[in-house]
């Protein structure tokens, strides 16, 4: 009980997250805490998608590690700026270091073994890929990609893990794992998600969409 009192306390900014597995998060604030509730203030976009008797996974990060409650939606009110969330009180908490797990949805242009692509998400160890590059599982691959236009590319030698058709013509989804990656690499890639999920809780928007938005590689 004391540790979901020092994560999940009045006034805490946290991200909620749509059941077990989704990957739409929105941004929250805990207004107020007593011994059985929580009670949480979201945009209206969060509000008209979180329903009562659903679960929804709070996360806070606290020194490179992300701490996660699990808790059922008691009700939802629709207040004038904003919807106001009636949750059971956190009893256990979980906790990942960021550096190993945290991820966010990008549109990263990337050349697959010189093939034009995506990075549709991006975790410190890994990514999930949008290309035509046709690859098998186990094959690995060269990845070159910016984390901004101004960067110099990060090239990674990468293992293709999953390998899945798409809607979109010729292209394959392949989920990738890093290998042999540089710590410097994989410091650049860490900073470049937090401050790319801080913009986005900054801006009280969605993460956004993982396949949407066609950009040329470098």
């Amino acid at each position: 009980m004391g540790e979901t009192t020092k994560f999940f306390s009045e006034g805490t900014t946290v991200l909620i997250e749509l059941g077990l597995r989704s990957r739409k998060r929105y941004q929250g604030t805990i207004n107020e805490r007593d011994q059985d509730f929580l009670y949480l203030t979201v945009s209206k976009i969060a509000g008209r998608r979180i329903k009562p008797g659903s679960i929804i996974c709070l996360h806070q990060d606290a020194d490179e590690i992300t701490y996660i409650a699990r808790v059922r939606v008691l009700a939802v009110e629709d207040r004038k700026s904003m919807v106001l969330l009636k949750t059971q009180i956190p009893r256990t908490v979980e906790s990942l270091r960021a550096r190993r797990y945290c991820r966010v949805d990008t549109r990263l242009p990337v050349l697959v073994n010189g093939v034009p692509g995506r990075i549709v998400n991006l975790s410190a160890t890994g990514a999930l890929v949008l290309s035509a590059f046709e690859g098998l599982v186990d094959e690995e691959v060269e990845l070159k990609f910016k984390l901004a236009p101004d960067t110099e590319p990060l090239e990674v030698d990468a293992r293709i893990v999953r390998i899945e058709e798409t809607l979109f013509g010729k292209q394959n989804r392949a989920a990738m794992d890093f290998l042999d990656i540089s710590q410097k690499q994989q410091e650049a890639i860490i900073k470049y998600i937090l401050e790319t999920q801080r913009k986005y809780l900054q801006k009280g928007t969605l993460l956004p969409d993982s396949i949407s938005h066609r950009r040329r590689p470098f």
